[in-house]
């Protein structure tokens, strides 16, 4: 329509010329850089955060894909809950601002890229000195090696023409604050060298901002000098805020909130208080004017909605297909199995394109991949195109078509699909892979998957007294931490120093994978496993407690030493290593006393764990064996229906 507001043509033309308003401001609130310095780069600054307003200006959502939206017409402001304390998200920029360290912890659709562009565009709206840097950590994934300050300064800057040397001056001088957005879309095995760098990022730089998105992740708990706000679920007045601020069918949105009233939000809370869920819901509300009550379900008919009606708003215009429906949801159902295994949730032109070979050729589908790529990203927009980069409207769809995948079309490999899902606790797929087909997933993964655990010892019958300790140290709990070691002289005395640097808690990994899938089948276990990480919290307070430091100055040395923990449980005692990295000629003083304390207070929290896992053991043994009854019942029933 001529009509129609073109919000890239608004961006683009104003991106330039408020760039160097913002950078004129900056220069003039600029402390401990050279004015000369600043205006040799100031180029740089110009082109990146000319496109950076573009990119946060302008975006599309999953009822708008075809064409950019105003941000701010569309946000909704957000609140987030760190400890029993409510924050709202001008409250997390002001902390960032204070230079204070935040991680944003939520699950997919909870608006976390949101709050991160939000972040940014306030920032670049009301100049204070500071140039906000945003980066997509998933854009690392494509690197053989990881150093997030040359990948900061390449992709903001580019490496040649800024160089380190002046880039870590201003870094030194707290000119930056770096919005760092989607830790959990980076690949697992490049997680660990991520968090190290980030933390180090954090300590050789504390007069920068810097904030970090991702989903819930335990070892957020660890960095000590940050601060983790979970975003908590849409209330009904943001929810119908929402929903009236998001661009879509008028008709509809009105008769949505026509039914949308209180009473209806408390029934469907689990989905309608998810901002990327509620909008989603919206777009299948025109053609099934309910809320399914099941995850998958919920799925399945998003994806009949975007394959029928993608092209329904445009008035005498139809775009023929490749793929009919069933074809398409096939391959597209193992490209996302494919993409799954592989962790690949961004893809480029080459991987794109091969692993639509791959999923075409194990269907044997005669179309070519330029066909199969056109339905993927154009006739139903399953997958977006964001310059030479190809990623999922939203990660849940790869999940939800990944356990459609491995139920509905690889059944040969089910039980090793099931195993991958149940391992990777902080996503739905197992979930989805139970609602859409339980009794499969009942006989190919939980109870032959029980029967091998308790086999080996693994789980405490619901019938058999437990010993000291025996549930802890059958499911293979351990914990490790380190800590930097610091000395300083205190009237002419060395004074030992001790800062937590890095916590971990875990169980054997297939004993954890169990519980994470069990926990699918059975909901009480839900709680049982909140109740259990609280308990896990508590030793890590206590820990942070112990290693505190007070001196902020201490946190950019680098300690010469560090003091790795390892604490494990056996029968009757918890038994704690401790190793230096470098050799003493003896301990530290206080060392044995300190290890006592820590093994004191570790008796004392392995008495409560102890008993919550044994509750939760048993409650997994009683419902397995009321599992194997029913499906043995079922079985036995079919068996006389059919005369074998």
């Amino acid at each position: 329509m001529s009509d129609e507001v073109n919000v890239e043509a608004i961006a683009a033309s104003v991106a330039t010329e408020l760039t160097k308003e913002f950078l004129a401001s900056v220069a003039s609130g600029l402390k401990g850089i050279p004015k000369n310095l600043f205006e040799r780069y100031r180029p740089n600054f110009e082109g990146h955060l000319a496109e950076m307003y573009k990119r946060n200006y302008c975006v599309r959502t999953l009822c708008s894909k075809d064409k950019s939206v105003e941000f701010t017409t569309i946000y909704v402001e957000a609140k987030f809950r760190s400890e029993s304390e409510e924050y709202s998200d001008s409250q997390i920029i002001e902390a960032v601002h204070a230079n204070k360290r935040c991680v944003i912890s939520a699950n997919g659709g909870a608006g976390k890229t949101f709050l991160m562009r939000h972040l940014w565009l306030e920032t670049f709206a009301k100049p204070s000195g500071r140039v906000p840097i945003f980066v997509e950590l998933r854009q690392l994934n494509g690197h053989s090696s990881l150093n997030i300050e040359s990948f900061i300064r390449n992709s903001a800057f580019g490496i040649d023409t800024f160089s380190q040397e002046n880039f870590l001056k201003f870094c030194k001088k707290g000119v930056f604050i770096f919005i760092l957005d989607g830790f959990d879309e980076v690949v697992q095995e490049k997680r660990r060298d991520l968090e190290q760098q980030i933390i180090q990022l954090a300590q050789e730089y504390p007069e920068c901002g810097i904030i970090v998105s991702g989903r819930p992740d335990d070892r957020f708990g660890s960095w000590q000098s940050f601060q983790t706000f979970r975003a908590e679920p849409f209330s009904f007045k943001q929810y119908r805020e929402l929903i009236q601020k998001v661009p879509f069918h008028e008709q509809t949105k009105r008769n949505f909130l026509k039914v949308s009233d209180e009473k209806f939000f408390n029934k469907h809370e689990s989905f309608l208080s998810n901002p990327l869920l509620a909008i989603m819901m919206l777009m299948t509300f025109r053609d099934n004017a309910e809320i399914p009550s099941r995850l998958n379900t919920f799925y399945e008919n998003c994806f009949n909605t975007l394959y029928s009606q993608h092209d329904a708003l445009k008035e005498s215009y139809f775009r023929e297909k490749n793929l009919d429906q069933d074809t398409f949801r096939r391959v597209f159902s193992v490209f996302c199995l494919f993409t799954y295994i592989k962790n690949k949730f961004t893809l480029d032109e080459a991987e794109f394109r091969s692993f639509i070979e791959k999923a075409a050729k194990h269907l044997e589908l005669s179309e070519t991949v330029d066909e199969i790529s056109e339905d993927f990203l154009v006739s139903v927009n399953l997958i977006i195109k964001e310059g030479m980069n190809y990623s999922f409207i939203h990660r849940s769809f790869q999940e939800y078509f990944a356990a459609f995948c491995a139920t509905s079309i690889m059944v040969n490999m089910t039980p090793e699909m099931l195993q991958l899902f149940a391992s990777n606790r902080y996503d739905s797929t197992f979930k989805l892979a139970y609602e859409i087909h339980p009794n499969l997933v009942q006989e190919k993964y939980l109870l032959p998957r029980f029967k091998v655990l308790s086999e080996e010892g693994r789980f405490v019958s619901a019938y058999r007294p437990s010993k000291p300790y025996s549930a802890i140290n059958i499911s293979g709990l351990n914990f490790r931490w380190e800590v930097a070691h610091f000395l300083r002289k205190v009237k002419n005395k060395d004074r030992s120093l001790l800062h937590l640097t890095s916590y971990r808690w875990a169980f054997d990994s297939d004993f954890s994978a169990f519980l994470h899938a069990a926990s699918s089948a059975f909901p009480f276990l839900e709680d049982e496993i909140l109740r259990l990480n609280a308990e896990m919290n508590e030793m890590l307070d206590f820990l942070l407690t112990l290693f505190d430091i007070s001196q902020p100055d201490l946190l950019a040395i680098t300690s010469e030493v560090k003091v790795s923990f390892a604490l494990i449980y056996n029968d009757v005692a918890p038994q704690l290593n401790t190793v230096f990295s470098k050799p003493y000629k003896k301990s530290p003083n206080g060392t044995a006393a300190l290890n006592d304390k820590i093994v004191s207070r570790f008796a004392e929290y392995g008495a409560k764990l102890e008993k919550r896992l044994i509750s939760i053991m048993r409650g997994v043994d009683k419902s397995m064996e009321q599992l194997e009854k029913d499906f043995d019942y079922q079985k036995a029933s079919i068996e006389s229906l059919l005369d074998l």
